[in-house]
């Protein structure tokens, strides 16, 4: 089927319906990006968030640590200075509990909290060297591992979890800052889709209108006028269209064809009165 067979209004119809179809599916398109993107940027904020939050929580029993450690220390009596460093063993679990919900909530940190893990096992490996010191009544001995060995390890692990919680936040942050523009580029694209696809139906519709509607019809009113004024000679163009234009163009033809019926009748009247004919 050629162009020119389908009708007008179909014409117009069906560039409206192609730019809105165009225009539907990109932002379609876009909304479902946005979202992809979103739903991305959401799963692995909630990561860093959570994994920190955990972190934070192993991180307090790290300081707790530290205080349990001088608290042994100013004791006199071992068997108290031996239970109260038997507290240990709750802490340990308690940031083995805490430090593997980090893990879970983000587990591409893994190695690195599992590194944080043996640290503190270390550290506290260390605090009860010097606590069974001064249990044995070798004080000296155990405030100088205290000081040397204890605080120095413990300061630097509790400076390495600060520092991860830290860097985790920022993550989040930054990851969130992404995802804005990600989001923002994509609906940028569709912008620009739904632009550049608006501007060639535009254009179509345009050239459909010029060439296919508005052309002919003026073409066809000239013959018209033409028509009126006698040339019977010059044929009618669009007879063969399908569409609104072919249809004016055969009842232009119907007038012609009529016009050249009377111009023959007439010549036909004019030859026979000029005609003698002889009676018998």
């Amino acid at each position: 089927m050629r162009i020119s067979d389908v009708s007008i209004p179909v014409k117009i119809v069906g560039g409206l319906a192609l730019m809105a179809a165009v225009a539907i599916g990109a932002v379609l398109q876009g909304a479902s990006t946005a979202r992809t993107v979103s739903a991305r940027a959401q799963s692995v904020i909630a990561g860093e968030s959570l994994a920190a939050t955990y972190l934070a929580r192993a991180n307090q029993r790290v300081y707790r640590s530290g205080d349990i450690a001088y608290r042994g220390l100013s004791r006199r009596d071992p068997a108290e200075i031996r239970e109260l460093y038997g507290r240990f063993d709750g802490v340990l679990a308690e940031f083995r509990d805490r430090s593997n919900e980090a893990i879970r909530a983000l587990p591409r940190r893994e190695a690195q909290i599992r590194a944080y893990q043996a640290a503190f096992e270390a550290v506290v490996a260390t605090a009860r060297r010097a606590g069974e010191r001064a249990a044995n009544g070798a004080r000296d001995e155990a405030q100088k591992i205290l000081v040397e060995e204890f605080d120095r390890s413990l300061d630097t692990l509790k400076t390495a979890i600060a520092k991860t919680i830290t860097d985790m936040t920022d993550e989040a942050v930054a990851t969130a800052a992404a995802a804005d523009r990600e989001a923002e580029g994509a609906i940028r694209t569709v912008e620009i889709a739904v632009g550049a696809v608006a501007t060639g139906v535009f254009a179509l519709m345009i050239w459909l209108v010029i060439g296919t509607v508005s052309r002919p019809l003026r073409r066809l009113g000239t013959r018209m006028t033409s028509l009126a004024a006698g040339d019977v000679v010059t044929p009618i163009e669009g007879e063969e269209r399908g569409d609104e234009v072919g249809l004016m163009a055969r009842a232009v033809q119907v007038f012609k064809d009529n016009a050249v019926a009377v111009a023959r009748l007439r010549e036909q009247q004019t030859s026979g009165r000029g005609t003698f004919v002889p009676l018998a």
